[in-house]
């Protein structure tokens, strides 16, 4: 009898266990495929170790991206909005602090501006979004090039 009461009690712990798991990682949100990181400097943005400001952000239709902003503008505060896709990182100020946001690209191919809200005239570009075929990592593009 006391073995198939801690059976019982064991497959309820169990069960609890693998349901605030499930809970939990619901709640995480979605895990991205990879993640991107955009530097906010000289009144543009870069990704790290490279020289071209505001580069075009390639995506594949579908995929789930974690975009991080860090701000090194001192004295200037900036975020990071994707229009028309309904994302944004917040307000920053220019200390080295850094947010970050997971961006799902819709599943149709598309062009979308990303900005900064607070300077759209100087820091802008785009997100392409491509068949999720054809999309492949590369950010050096950039307007006239």
């Amino acid at each position: 009898m006391y073995i198939r009461r801690r059976s019982v009690q064991l497959a309820l712990l169990a069960l609890v266990l693998v349901t605030a798991g499930a809970a939990w990682v619901a709640a995480a949100g979605p895990v991205p495929d990879r993640e991107i990181t955009l530097v906010a400097r000289d009144m543009a943005f870069f990704l790290p170790g490279d020289p071209t400001p505001n580069p075009t952000l390639r995506l594949a239709a579908g995929e789930t991206v974690r975009l991080t902003l860090v701000n090194l503008d001192r004295g200037m505060r900036h975020d990071l909005v994707v229009e028309g896709l309904g994302f944004a990182v917040p307000h920053l100020a220019g200390d080295g602090g850094s947010a970050d946001a997971v961006l799902r690209a819709p599943r149709a191919a598309g062009e979308h501006d990303y900005l900064c809200s607070l300077h759209p005239r100087l820091m802008r570009w785009r997100v392409v979004v491509e068949p999720a075929a054809v999309a492949a990592p590369s950010y050096r593009e950039r307007a006239g090039t």
